[in-house]
């Protein structure tokens, strides 16, 4: 663990802590990651093949609910539908890329939305 010396009074030496959380592990879910909480995550899978398609990462408890699902790039099946609560920041794997989204139900009086995305494999 790294640290600054500060003399205190007394000629008493304190070790002050000044390291800094940098990655998002199972371990660090409850603390403030770069100005977010990060209360849940998780992945959405394909429904055949269950290769991991996208990251979802919950960061703020509301009454939003969202269903995402989405179509494999490898076998061309669709993942099961997964419902989110609350507000959700949401990234395809590493070898994945977005090419598109498609609202397929959008209620905003009870905060709902349905959303298919299409992922491709970068080339």
């Amino acid at each position: 663990m790294f640290g600054k010396t500060k003399k205190m009074d007394r000629n008493e030496e304190r070790k002050i802590d000044t390291t800094i959380e940098q990655c998002a592990t199972r371990e660090s879910i409850g603390r403030d990651l770069r100005g977010w909480d990060f209360l849940e995550d998780g992945w959405v899978n394909c429904g055949s093949c269950n290769k991991r398609l996208m990251n979802y990462i919950k960061v703020q408890d509301t009454p939003k609910i969202s269903k995402i699902q989405c179509v494999c790039p490898y076998c061309k099946s669709k993942s099961f539908k997964i419902k989110l609560t609350g507000e959700f920041i949401a990234n395809p794997s590493d070898d994945l890329v977005i090419i598109d989204m498609q609202l397929l139900d959008f209620d905003a009086g009870t905060y709902y939305t349905e959303t298919l995305v299409e992922l491709e494999k970068c080339k």
